[in-house]
């Protein structure tokens, strides 16, 4: 049996002669294969494909898929290696009931585990949706034949390139779930790169151009991304805790429930950015250039927001509790509903005057009266 690479990523199916679902006292349900010994793999063929090759110098990436056979007991030990702990890993079931009715289940798979003396493979699975459960729960215990098991989702993989990848001509490369943690990329050219849900923890991609990239569910935590353009970039759920980030370009970049708590943002420009529900607690974005930002349900505690500019900025149901709002621009901002609870230095912040207050919570935690600001800015 040979055993699937690490550098490209890899698609998982496993097929059996019968298998169960069962439904254990708390709701949660397991997938019961039965007699398996071996796992299949492919690897995924489309990885390091580009639309324009001739101009990348990775085209030596693409290749022709290649599969081959695992042993079940080695899969199901590895399988955190593979997709990371805690891991919800997209996938689907075909099988066919004891009546003949053909059927295919969609789910998550979030453990694997192999019994060796009984040759079984059991998933814990998560059903995709409520008319899945529904399907799931409706043919719970019943003997399933001929039932194979898919994995829509890519393997992690770590490109054999790595860890130097610096002023590589990276542009619309697709680096799904890569293992880049740690990589050189200073200087990388990565455009329009596929980045989505990629390790990129701890990695330099100081003055590298990121302009449109996917980077959906990416973790960046602790990277060092020091003016890099990352204009219209989709970082939309991605971990960029502790990250650097001063002087970078980020306008109009989807942030959307991203963690930024205690990264450095400062003199980053985030105008026009969608930073709904992100985690900025503790952030650094003194001098940061906000302007028609997106900021609603954000959690801006204890941020430092001194000399940054918020013009426009639309700050509705943000916390602000305990943030340095010294030299802070609020021209037009919408402060519908933010809490503003110990907020420091509202008193010599510009322009305050000139924002929208509408219920917004008071640094004294008093309530702003009508449309009129919160007096702690006179």
């Amino acid at each position: 049996m040979a055993k699937p690479p690490s550098d490209a990523p890899v698609l998982f199916d496993v097929e059996c002669d019968s298998s169960t679902i069962k439904q254990g006292k708390d709701g949660s349900y397991k997938l019961v294969m039965e007699d398996v010994e071996r796992v299949h793999w492919e690897t995924d063929d489309t990885y390091g494909d580009l639309d324009d090759p001739e101009e990348s110098d990775v085209l030596d990436e693409t290749t022709d898929a290649e599969e081959g056979y695992y042993s079940a007991e080695k899969y199901a030990k590895s399988y955190d290696n593979y997709y990371g702990e805690d891991a919800a890993v997209s996938a689907y079931e075909t099988f066919t009931l004891a009546d003949g009715t053909k059927e295919k289940c969609k789910f998550t798979i979030t453990d694997v585990k192999y019994n060796e003396e009984s040759n079984k493979l059991v998933y814990d699975i998560t059903p995709k949706n409520k008319k899945q459960a529904d399907k799931i729960t409706g043919i719970e215990s019943e003997t399933q034949s001929e039932s194979a098991v898919y994995s829509t989702e890519r393997t992690r993989w770590r490109p054999d390139w790595m860890p130097n990848g610096r002023g590589m001509n990276l542009r619309n490369a697709a680096l799904r779930r890569a293992d880049l943690s740690g990589a050189d990329l200073g200087g990388a050219d990565l455009r329009g790169a596929d980045l989505g849900g990629a390790d990129l923890s701890g990695a330099y991609l100081g003055r590298a151009d990121l302009g449109r990239a996917d980077l959906s569910g990416a973790d960046l935590s602790g990277a060092d991304l020091r003016n890099a353009d990352l204009g219209r970039a989709d970082l939309g759920r991605a971990a960029l805790s502790g990250a650097y980030l001063s002087g970078a370009d980020l306008w109009d970049a989807a942030l959307w429930d991203a963690d930024l708590s205690e990264a450095d943002l400062g003199s980053a420009d985030l105008s026009g950015a969608a930073l709904r529900g992100a985690d900025l607690s503790g952030a650094d974005l003194s001098g940061a250039y906000l302007r028609n930002a997106d900021l609603s349900g954000a959690d801006l505690g204890r941020a430092d927001l001194s000399d940054a500019y918020l013009g426009r900025a639309a700050l509705s149901g943000a916390d602000l509790g305990g943030a340095d709002l010294r030299g802070a621009d609020l021209w037009d901002a919408d402060l519908w509903d933010a809490d503003l609870s110990g907020a420091l230095r509202l008193n010599r912040t510009i322009s305050a005057d000139q924002a929208w207050w509408q219920r917004t919570t008071c640094p004294d935690g008093s309530m702003n009266v009508g449309t009129q600001p919160c007096s702690e800015i006179f």
